[in-house]
């Protein structure tokens, strides 16, 4: 469901992080995600966004990590910019 959410969006998936992340724990919690995802576009339900949400996070921690959030993001290696990325936090 996420493949195209760039597209989908119009949005950088670094802009969506950075409005998302909880700076204390660097996590994105996902009722903010889902709130945030779904102002930017109707799409999608917020019931399928939940559901795809709860799908990225792996651990079942209610939020979903930088590391989760970049892998289905599509950016599976680490080219030097996970530490770049980190810095945002």
């Amino acid at each position: 469901m996420f493949e195209n959410i760039k597209k989908t969006l119009g949005k950088e998936p670094e802009f969506i992080f950075r409005q998302c992340v909880d700076v204390e724990t660097g996590d994105i919690p996902i009722k903010k995600f889902v709130d945030v995802l779904f102002s930017f576009s109707q799409s999608l339900t917020r019931q399928e966004l939940f559901k795809t949400c709860h799908y990225l996070d792996e651990d079942g921690s209610g939020s979903i990590s930088l590391d989760e959030f970049i892998f289905y993001f599509g950016e599976q290696e680490d080219d030097g910019g996970l530490a770049e990325r980190d810095s945002l936090l």
